[in-house]
């Protein structure tokens, strides 16, 4: 998984919520949703308990990124995905 990658939760509490990957650690990726997870206290997350969408958002392109951005993103992947 890369930066900016759309990915879905498979477990927890969050299961079936839609984030962006924002960071990746050693076994951990740092999502952000906008809403609940935002940029500044991102999810820490097992990478075993995720799915990739096949979707990636190109963060490059917001200087600075604000969490409305990825709220932005993410409403349109998910509409996209549930058709």
């Amino acid at each position: 998984m890369n930066i900016g990658d759309v990915v879905v939760s498979l477990k927890g509490h969050d299961r079936g919520s839609f984030y962006v990957v924002i960071g990746v650690e050693d076994d951990s990726i740092l999502l952000c949703d906008g809403k609940r997870k935002l940029l500044s206290d991102p999810k820490k997350k097992n990478i075993k308990h995720l799915n990739t969408t096949g979707e990636k958002v190109d963060l490059s392109s917001y200087t600075p990124l604000y969490d409305a951005h990825i709220r932005k993103a993410l409403k349109k992947v998910s509409k996209e995905i549930s058709l």
